[in-house]
């Protein structure tokens, strides 16, 4: 409180069971003590262990009002459950130390030798600051305090017993995307546990990137913003024993002398939205500022460098604002702006022009693309960007939106997935400004659009009588590429290594995460296919925090990453009838198809060579030997894959769940253009 009165805020501190949640169509509202409550601009929430449900409950009305809550309800029951947090974290990477959950009193031996034996850590699920947290030396002690906590119906986990960390841990203080203080606590004595209520001994510590990566991450993961991380000092690096949505302030900052509480003030502030005002009248009226324009041209030493290397603060210069120039069109902050980009002609003396349309937000962030129709006969893309152009949370957006819903126009005019010289402009990237037709809208495209991105999503479907199930393509060695693929939030997610001269390729040569989304068939609308690319579209930017994040939380799709893909190709001539649909799951051995022969009896079942989930069929009867006709993607968990789909198409109607809100497209300067080729 001390921290937010001394930044003149208005504060208040509120017992989370005073309030009375009220609800009814259209308006959600809280009240306290019998009493409506006033307009909040932000909540910091401090729920206690015994009052999770209804202060969640609490904290996810003030979600529904639109008030921004530091850490989410979600976020706070995912951290409150020390088992789902740990299967979380586990799913992403996250260094954790080997634990087993068990309820049969055959499976408790087992268990603690799979972790490695005794000793281990016992500890009570709903366990808070060390209560409930023990240490067993021998397999007979582990036995039996597991069997007695059990026959007190409490749930317990087995963990491994870090040796190394010698009585030691590290409490890392998470806000927003940065570790503002750390602390490590030492165990005294015969103690083992390190809390400092229980004795421990702390001290300031400097943590080095890979410890402050996975603490950041840790609280992301979960959906908190404020958290306190704890972390074991393991032999392969840091082990998360528990991520924390109510830290303590007072120990870490006696501890460190760090304005813990002011960092997380500040932190709030900033995420709340100021109100719609140009920033050129907020400086206007502040006495002592002035505004200047400055334009960058191709060539200046400035372009490519980040505004810290510029050195311009160094001189008193302050970059609020930075304005756009994509293929020779000027984008002021808060305009969107659409244009033809001449790319070629036609021996008619017909002109190719790209479509684009640009939308430059008010505040700095990344500049994406999203582009569709590369291959002209490819629809569903064009119909996703469509509807991304009536995103109402647009109006809110950080960074770039670029936004080109057919980049080989010939093919889309002539439902062709090429170019008249029969070439595929996904193989002729980067282009060239004399080569073929192909190759040189390629040219066009990537110099002019894609070289000033610093994300794109690249839309496709199967080719024609194909159909994809809904699935993320991407090299997931490549920076940056697995966070927006992750991002996307569908469930499956193909390791695709890159071809030469695709547009993922050419793109992640100059350092670009590109990811591509697959989904549906050619020269047809597929409704889910539309709808699962305009949700994760708009998952992506949230998690690039282009648009804010979502009020109303739901679990999201768990992604599954293909360790290998295999196609199933037709063993004869014939007709065939496929057995399986797309997205089932398949055993090895399984019948997938039959093709027979039309002028006999013959018939041969096609089989799966593998076990796995059908990511693309073939839909045309008429199949040659050695057609493709099933692609089976491989998992190592393919049951809890199939699952994860029917659960995401369970929800494909229901849009309250990504707040997919339209409005009317407001107008839009349209830029007349040159046929002039560029």
């Amino acid at each position: 409180m001390v921290a937010a009165l001394q930044r003149d805020h208005d504060v208040r501190v509120l017992n989370t069971l005073k309030f009375a949640i009220d609800l009814q169509q259209g308006s959600p509202d809280l009240y306290y003590r019998q009493k409506a409550l006033n307009a909040y601009d932000a909540v910091l929430p401090r729920i206690g262990a015994s009052i999770t449900y209804y202060g969640t409950a609490v904290v996810r009305q003030f979600q529904e009002m639109d008030v921004f809550c530091a850490n989410t309800a979600h976020g706070i029951i995912n951290s409150r459950d020390k088992l789902r947090s740990l299967q979380i974290l586990s799913r992403h990477h996250i260094g954790i130390p080997r634990t087993t959950f068990v309820r049969d009193k055959k499976d408790v031996i087992p268990a603690i030798e799979r972790v490695g034996g005794a000793p281990v850590v016992i500890k009570l699920i709903e366990g808070t600051q060390g209560i409930g947290v023990l240490l067993a030396e021998t397999m007979q002690a582990a036995e039996s305090i597991i069997e007695l906590l059990q026959s007190q119906k409490q749930n317990v986990l087995v963990q491994k017993f870090v040796a190394e960390s010698k009585g030691k841990d590290i409490r890392a203080f998470v806000v927003g995307d940065r570790v503002v203080a750390a602390m490590r606590r030492v165990a005294q004595g015969q103690e083992f546990r390190s809390n400092v209520h229980r004795g421990g001994v702390a001290e300031a510590v400097e943590l080095d990137d890979v410890y402050k990566e996975t603490a950041v991450r840790s609280a992301q993961i979960l959906g908190l913003r404020v958290a306190g991380v704890d972390m074991l000092e393991g032999a392969t690096g840091p082990q998360i024993m528990e991520v924390n949505s109510s830290p303590g302030l007072e120990g870490i900052e006696t501890c460190t002398g760090l304005d813990v509480a002011g960092a997380v003030i500040d932190y709030i502030s900033a995420q709340v939205d100021f109100p719609e005002i140009d920033i050129r009248q907020r400086l206007t009226v502040s006495k002592g500022y002035g505004v200047s324009e400055i334009y960058v041209p191709d060539g200046s030493d400035f372009v490519g460098m980040t505004i810290k290397e510029s050195n311009l603060a160094e001189k008193d210069i302050n970059v609020l604002t930075l304005y756009r120039e994509i293929a020779g069109q000027v984008v002021q902050p808060g305009e969107r702006v659409q244009f033809d980009l001449p790319t070629a002609r036609l021996y008619t003396h017909t002109p190719l022009n790209m479509p684009v349309e640009i939308i430059h937000g008010r505040y700095v962030g990344p500049v994406l693309l999203i582009c569709a129709a590369i291959h002209g006969d490819e629809l569903n893309g064009v119909e996703v960007i469509r509807r991304m152009r009536s995103f109402r949370s647009l109006n809110r957006l950080h960074g770039t939106l670029i936004l080109i819903p057919v980049v080989n126009l010939f093919g889309f005019i002539h439902q062709s997935r090429y170019l008249p010289d029969r070439r595929d402009l996904n193989r002729s990237f980067p282009g060239s400004e004399r080569g073929s037709i192909a190759s040189r809208v390629a040219h066009v495209f990537f110099d002019n659009i894609v070289k000033r991105c610093t994300h794109i999503i690249d839309l496709h479907t199967a080719a024609v009588n194909r159909d994809n199930l809904p699935q993320i393509r991407a090299a997931l060695d490549e920076p940056g590429v697995p966070e927006m693929a992750m991002g996307f939030s569908i469930p499956v997610i193909i390791n695709s290594g890159l071809i030469e001269n695709s547009l993922r390729c050419e793109a992640g040569k100059l350092g670009i995460p590109i990811i591509t989304y697959e989904a549906g068939e050619a020269l047809r609308l597929n409704e889910r296919a539309i709808v699962t690319g305009v949700r994760g579209i708009v998952s992506v930017m949230r998690s690039l925090k282009m648009l804010p994040s979502r009020r109303i939380q739901t679990v999201r799709a768990e992604p599954y990453i293909a360790r290998s893909s295999k196609w199933v190709r037709a063993s004869m001539d014939g007709m065939f009838r496929p057995l399986v649909q797309l997205g089932a799951r398949v055993r090895k051995g399984a019948s997938l198809g039959v093709i027979s022969a039309p002028f006999s009896s013959q018939e041969e079942v096609l089989q799966a060579e593998a076990d796995g989930i059908i990511i693309c069929v073939n839909n045309l009867p008429l199949v040659n030997e050695g057609e493709a006709l099933f692609h089976i993607a491989r998992f190592e968990a393919a049951r809890a894959v199939e699952s994860e789909i029917a659960n995401h198409e369970s929800n494909i109607e229901d849009d309250r769940l990504y707040e997919i809100e339209t409005v009317p497209v407001p107008d839009i300067d349209i830029v007349e253009s040159s046929d002039q080729p560029s």
